[in-house]
């Protein structure tokens, strides 16, 4: 669907930008309210350890806005306690299994070598749980880009 909206809007000489993958973007502006719009990219992001259709997976932070944001929500995330659902004050569970905790920190590594700086890396929990990453300056030409992964933003 993206291509098709994309190939019609340029057809029209229209400005297009068509995200149609599973990957969620967000666009924070330099005049954004850094502590809402930090508390909302946080809660969509890793609520559910990330494991649902409509997290966030990905801040475009424009011009001014990016290293102000990047600093609030790598803060935020890191201040994220993960354990079992049940427990007081957990924030974020683990994801479905080990082979989903194994190939969320392998493309964790993948982004790193790709490029992108682990703020905050949460590999090497212990179980089955992911902390909260935040890898910023993902190349656009990381896999990455057009894969879903859960507990993993991308600022």
């Amino acid at each position: 669907m993206a291509k098709y909206i994309y190939a019609e809007g340029a057809r029209h000489g229209k400005r297009v930008q068509c995200q149609g993958g599973a990957k969620n973007h967000v666009v924070i502006m330099p005049d954004a309210d850094m502590d809402s719009t930090t508390q909302v990219v946080v809660d969509s992001a890793f609520g559910c350890a990330g494991q649902r259709c409509l997290a966030v997976s990905v801040a475009v932070a424009v011009g001014d806005a990016h290293a102000p944001f990047r600093d609030s929500v790598a803060n935020a995330a890191g201040k994220i306690k993960i354990g079992v659902g049940s427990d007081d004050g957990v924030q974020m569970g683990p994801v479905i299994n080990h082979a989903s905790k194994q190939r969320v920190e392998r493309l964790i590594g993948k982004g790193v070598s790709d490029g992108a700086k682990a703020v905050l890396d949460g590999r090497g929990a212990k179980g089955n749980f992911v902390k909260p990453t935040i890898l910023d300056g993902l190349p656009s030409t990381s896999e990455l880009v057009g894969t879903e992964i859960s507990d993993l933003f991308s600022a």
